[in-house]
């Protein structure tokens, strides 16, 4: 019961210490608890390193190992579901590639309409207006760069579009 005692006492002296020497740093409240947090895990080891009590500590650590290396094994797969994430959250949350209107996937034509907001251009665009717009919006839809293949594939029919529309034709 003494030991619990002193350990909240410690805390708290701790607390204070740490309050007073980083007031004027100007940190949150989050950044504060994190420093606390991590000068209380770092005492603790101390004084279990000192008594001698650190091996329970390895030996949890050696019983954690596997599921570790098995985390480690799952972790690109799970970085590439957050890039789809990120892909899907970055259209807006539409699920549909479709149209503005949400249209079925091989329904009506593109409009030059539908074109040109695509590709955020004006009515009066040009050739080259065209390529660059399709060049810039596909570094960041293409699905080499975590984009989908159907954004991929709307952005190409746009550009289609409107070159064959200005007199160009379609790139080969």
């Amino acid at each position: 019961m003494t030991y619990l005692i002193l350990l909240l006492v410690a805390c708290f002296l701790l607390y204070a210490a740490l309050r007073h020497f980083l007031r004027k740093k100007g940190l949150s409240v989050r950044q504060f608890f994190a420093i606390y947090i991590a000068t209380l895990l770092g005492i603790l080891l101390v004084v279990l390193g000192v008594r001698g009590l650190l091996h329970p500590l390895f030996a949890a650590l050696g019983a954690a190992l596997p599921f570790l290396l098995r985390a480690v094994f799952w972790l690109p797969r799970a970085l590439q579901l957050a890039g789809l994430f990120r892909a899907f959250k970055s259209m807006g949350g539409r699920a549909s590639a479709g149209g503005a209107q949400g249209r079925a996937r091989g329904s009506a034509a593109m409009t030059e309409a539908e074109a040109l907001h695509l590709l955020g251009l004006g009515q009066d665009a040009k050739e080259a207006d065209i390529i660059a717009a399709h060049r810039k919006k596909m570094q960041k839809a293409h699905p080499d760069r975590g984009g989908s293949t159907a954004d991929a594939a709307r952005l190409n029919a746009a550009r289609d579009l409107l070159l064959r529309l200005r007199g160009k034709g379609k790139r080969p």
